[in-house]
């Protein structure tokens, strides 16, 4: 059995690390609503900050690789493929 392992060596990993914590919880929980328009509002929300952490600070061109690898091991696509 392999087990795929992340190290977060930057207080700036760890922080976007616990940001994509809490928003995987908030996208697992509306994933399995009938939304409201309030919590399409909130949805929306969540997936505009998912979207700016994947760009880096200094140029919006440029992807954040790092940012990248985290959100997708949080299996971000499978919360946001029922929407």
């Amino acid at each position: 059995m392999c087990a795929r392992l992340q190290l977060l060596l930057t207080s700036d990993s760890l922080r976007v690390n616990e940001e994509v914590v809490g928003h995987v919880t908030v996208l697992s929980k509306l994933s399995r609503a009938r939304l409201t328009t309030g919590q399409m509002n909130n949805l929306c929300r969540v997936l505009d900050i998912l979207t700016a952490l994947c760009r880096a600070p200094f140029d919006p061109l440029y992807a954040h690789t790092v940012n990248q690898n985290i959100i997708a091991n949080h299996r971000t696509n499978e919360q946001t493929y029922y929407f």
